[in-house]
């Protein structure tokens, strides 16, 4: 999962969630719904761990609680496609 604490101070980082935040105008890729700008996380689509980058491309924003359940071992959340091709990309790089 993501070291939120590597992100802490910086000035690109936060400039990067601005811009996916706008590119979405706030709405959560999976839920559909709007997302307050202090209430979202940032996503992204190819894990850094796993090599993806911190680019706009590479990320997407989600609802905090959605954005939990999609790095769980076992989510809560099925039969939502958007959330299961989601899932699938982290599962297929583990």
């Amino acid at each position: 999962q993501i070291a939120y604490k590597d992100y802490e101070g910086n000035t690109e980082w936060e400039l990067l969630r601005i811009q996916a935040y706008e590119k979405t105008k706030g709405i959560c890729l999976i839920s559909k719904e709007y997302v307050n700008f202090n209430e979202f996380d940032v996503h992204h689509i190819i894990p850094r761990e796993y090599g993806g980058k911190d680019e706009l491309s590479n990320l997407i924003i989600l609802k905090k609680e959605i954005h939990k359940e999609l790095h769980k071992k076992n989510p809560s959340i099925t039969g939502n496609k958007t959330f299961d091709k989601l899932r699938n990309v982290i599962l297929n790089l583990m």
